[in-house]
C-alpha cells in the first residue's frame, strides 16, 4: 500500500485531484496561491491546477510576492496530511498589513492535518520468548511490535516532551499501573527527603530488571504533580527507588502509578517503548478503519509566528506532536481561527509579547500541558497587550502535566478570555497573574477534577496583581464528588492576592466557591450563589500565619507602585506599608444572592474578631427561595417580586455566556 492510500484511508475520505479548491473560486483576495499534499508538487506554479505540495513552498512564494503588504493574500490548503519534520517558521519577512493581511485558510469542509508525527507501517507480531514472558497473559499473542531507529528521533527518553503513539486519531496509553486510579505511597525508610518510599503491592516483580519506567505522583501536595525515573524496584522489601525525588520530597498516603511498565502491557489501547533498542510494542485496540499508528518526532513547535504581524490562519487541524504547537513571540495582529488544536505533548498555543493577537473559536483539546497561553503587557507602564482568546472550546487538557496546566494561562497586563467552555481538566481553567485582564462570559465546569486546595480560576501571593475583572461567568460543577473536603474553590486568590473584582458570576453548587485567602481590596458585587456550601472563605493568613512576606515584598518593589500611572489606578496599594499591609483590609462583598443556609454561606478561617470585621458585608440576600423564573430549567433570572432585589441586586444574563453563534 502506497503512502498516498495510506492518508486516504487515515482521513476516511475521498480527495479530488485538485486537492478540493472548487469552494474557493470566488474569494475576492488580490492574490491567491494554492496547495495540495495530495496532487502538488513544490516545483509547480501554486495555482489551482498546479498546486504546491507543501506550505514551505508556499510560504517563500508569498516573500516574493508584490502584492505582499499592498493587497490582500490568500494560500489556500486542500485537504490531507502534512507531516513537518521542523517548524513552519514566519518573521518579519512574511507579514502582511491592516488592509493586506496574509490568509492561510483550509479548504472549508475538508480536513487539513498539520502534524509533527509519522507513519508507523512496518508492525509483526511478538514472538521473542523472553518478551512474551514478560507480557501479560491477555495480551500474549495480540502484541505488535516495531523499530523506529529510521526515524531518527532525538531525545527519545524524554519525560518532559515524551514521544507519544496515536491510533485512530486516539492518543494511546503508555502500559501503567493500576490502569485506573492511583497507588498510594506507604512508609518513607529515609524520611519525606528520601529517595524511596514502600508501596502495598504485590506487583513489584514485573517491574524489576525494567530500565524503561517512569513514575508520575502527587508526592507531597495535592496541588503539584511530576514525573520521575525509576532506579531500583525491590519486590522483598515492596521498595521502589527515584532517580530524582520531587522537591517537596514524599508524604505517605498520597497518589502515584507507574508507566511505561512491559509487564503491565495488559489492555487494547496500551504501548510500550524500549529506549535503548528504540522498539515499541502496541496492544492495539478494535479499530473500524485500516489505519496504521503515528508517532510524534519533533519536538520544537508545529507553526511559528516571530517579530510578524496580520498574519491569519483559518480551518486548519494540528495534531500529534511532542512540542508546543503554536508558538506566537513578539508579533501583533495575527490570528488563529477556527482551528483544532489537540494531541501535543506539551501546550496548544503559547504567545507571548506584542499585542492583539487572537485565539478564536478554535477547539483545543488533549495538549499535554496548558492548552492556551497568553502573556503581554508593560507592568512597568500598565499598557495593555489586548491578546484575546474567545469563543473557544478547550478541554481535556492538561493529560500529561496535571497541576497549573490550565485552559488559559494568563499573564502581563489587559488581556482577554472571553465566552469560552471550559471543562474535564485535573487543574485549573484560568491561571493569571499580572494586571486588568479580563475574564467573561465564560462556561466552566467539570475542572480541579483531581486536585486539592485549587481553584478554577487562581491567582496568588502578589498584592500588586491587581485590577483583573471576573464577570459574567457561569461556574458549575467545580471539583470531583469525591473531592469534597479538597478545598477546591471556584475564584481562589491565594496568599494575598489583591485588589480583583468578581462581579455578575453565577456560582451553582460546589464546596467552596470564593476564597480570599488573606489578601486586600477585592469586590464580590452582585453575584449569584446557588447552593454553594461555603460560598465566601475568608482568613488573615498574611497577619497571623506570616505566610510569604519576603516574596510579598519583593514582587511589590518589582513595580513602580506608589508613581503613576500605578499609584493613579491602585491608589490603596500605593500607600499598602503605610497601612497595615499584611491585614486582610479593604475587601467588600455587596450586593450579592445567597441560595441555601446563611449559616453555611460565608466560611471565617479567622478566630480573631478584628480580622473577622475587615471583611464588610453589605446589603445582601441570604435564603432559601429567592424566586427564580425557573430553577429546574437554570434559569436563574429573578421574577420581579423577588425578595432580593430590594437589596440592589440586578439581574444576571445568561443568554450570552459560553461560546457564541457565528
Amino acid at each position: 500500500m502506497n503512502r498516498i492510500s495510506f492518508l486516504l484511508f487515515f482521513l476516511n475520505g475521498v480527495f479530488s485531484v485538485t486537492g478540493g479548491f472548487a469552494a474557493s473560486a470566488n474569494h475576492n483576495a488580490t492574490q491567491q496561491w494554492y496547495v495540495s499534499a495530495l496532487a502538488g508538487k513544490d516545483k509547480n506554479s501554486g495555482t489551482k491546477t498546479k498546486p504546491f505540495a507543501t506550505l514551505q513552498r508556499a510560504r517563500d512564494a508569498v516573500r516574493k510576492s508584490a502584492f505582499r503588504q499592498k493587497k490582500p493574500i490568500t494560500i489556500w490548503v486542500g485537504e490531507g496530511i502534512y507531516s513537518f519534520s521542523k517548524t513552519l517558521a514566519l518573521t518579519q519577512e512574511d507579514a502582511g498589513s491592516e488592509d493586506a493581511k496574509i490568509v492561510w485558510r483550509a479548504v472549508p469542509g475538508k480536513r487539513v492535518l498539520i502534524t509533527g508525527s509519522e507513519i508507523l507501517k512496518k508492525w509483526t507480531v511478538v514472538k521473542d520468548p523472553k518478551i512474551v514472558k514478560r507480557l501479560d497473559k491477555k495480551a500474549r499473542g495480540k502484541v505488535l511490535s516495531t523499530s523506529l531507529k529510521k526515524l531518527e528521533i532525538k531525545d527519545l527518553s524524554s519525560i518532559t516532551t515524551p514521544v507519544e503513539l496515536f491510533f485512530d486519531d486516539q492518543v494511546m496509553t503508555p502500559a501503567r499501573y493500576p490502569n485506573e486510579g492511583w497507588m498510594s505511597i506507604g512508609e518513607l525508610p529515609d524520611g519525606p527527603k528520601g529517595d524511596r518510599f514502600q508501596v502495598d503491592c504485590d506487583r513489584l516483580a514485573n517491574w524489576v530488571d525494567d530500565e524503561n519506567l517512569r513514575a508520575y505522583g502527587f508526592w507531597h501536595f495535592l496541588w503539584s504533580a511530576s514525573y520521575t525515573k525509576l532506579k531500583k524496584v525491590d519486590p522483598a522489601t515492596k521498595e521502589i527507588t527515584v532517580t530524582k525525588p520531587s522537591h517537596y520530597g514524599f508524604s505517605k498516603g498520597k497518589p502515584f502509578r507507574i508507566e511505561n511498565a512491559i509487564g503491565e502491557l495488559d489492555q487494547p489501547g496500551e504501548w510500550y517503548l524500549n529506549y535503548t533498542t528504540q522498539t515499541i510494542l502496541f496492544f492495539p485496540p478494535k479499530s473500524k478503519t485500516k489505519t496504521y499508528p503515528f508517532i510524534s518526532t519533533i519536538k520544537m513547535p508545529l507553526l511559528s509566528m516571530n517579530n510578524t504581524h496580520h498574519i491569519i490562519f483559518s480551518g486548519f487541524e494540528f495534531s500529534m506532536t511532542r512540542g508546543t504547537i503554536i508558538q506566537i513571540k513578539n508579533s501583533a495582529n495575527c490570528q488563529i481561527d477556527r482551528c483544532i488544536i489537540k494531541n501535543s505533548a506539551s501546550a496548544g498555543i503559547q504567545i507571548k509579547g506584542g499585542k492583539h493577537n487572537r485565539v478564536t473559536r478554535c477547539d483545543v483539546s488533549q495538549t499535554g500541558a496548558a492548552a492556551i497561553s497568553i502573556n503581554g503587557g508593560n507592568r512597568k507602564t500598565l499598557e495593555p497587550s489586548n491578546h484575546e482568546v474567545s469563543d473557544c472550546h478547550i478541554h481535556h487538557y492538561a493529560r500529561l502535566k496535571q497541576t497549573y496546566q490550565p485552559a488559559v494561562s494568563v499573564n502581563g497586563v489587559g488581556n482577554i478570555v472571553r465566552h469560552c467552555h471550559i471543562h474535564d481538566a485535573p487543574h485549573n481553567a484560568i491561571l493569571y497573574s499580572g494586571n486588568n485582564h479580563l475574564l467573561e462570559y465564560n462556561d466552566v465546569h467539570d475542572v480541579c477534577l483531581v486536585t486539592a486546595d485549587s481553584g478554577a480560576f487562581y491567582t496568588g501571593r502578589n498584592w500588586t496583581t491587581q485590577g483583573t475583572r471576573i464577570e459574567h461567568n457561569y461556574f458549575h460543577n467545580i471539583g470531583s464528588e469525591k473531592g469534597k473536603k479538597a478545598e477546591v474553590h471556584a475564584v481562589y486568590f491565594d496568599d494575598c492576592a489583591s485588589g480583583n473584582i468578581v462581579r455578575f458570576n453565577i456560582f451553582e453548587g460546589g464546596h467552596r466557591t470564593v476564597l480570599i485567602g488573606g489578601g486586600r481590596d477585592h469586590l464580590i458585587e452582585n453575584n449569584l450563589f446557588i447552593h454553594c456550601h461555603y460560598a465566601i472563605s475568608f482568613d488573615a493568613r498574611g497577619i497571623e500565619k506570616k505566610q510569604n512576606q519576603e516574596t510579598l515584598i519583593k514582587r511589590l518593589k518589582q513595580v513602580p507602585y506608589t508613581s503613576v500611572p500605578w499609584a493613579k489606578q491602585y491608589p490603596r496599594l500605593a500607600n499598602i506599608l503605610n497601612n497595615n499591609p499584611y491585614a486582610p483590609l479593604g475587601n467588600i462583598v455587596k450586593h450579592n444572592v445567597f441560595v441555601g443556609e446563611k449559616k453555611k454561606t460565608i466560611m471565617y478561617r479567622t478566630k480573631n474578631p478584628t480580622y473577622k470585621a475587615m471583611l464588610k458585608i453589605e446589603n445582601n440576600w441570604f435564603g432559601t427561595d429567592p424566586k427564580f423564573v425557573n430553577e429546574k430549567a437554570k434559569n436563574y433570572t429573578l421574577k420581579p417580586n423577588s425578595p432580593a432585589l430590594k437589596t440592589g441586586y440586578k439581574n444576571i444574563s445568561q443568554t450570552q455566556i459560553g461560546i457564541r453563534k457565528p
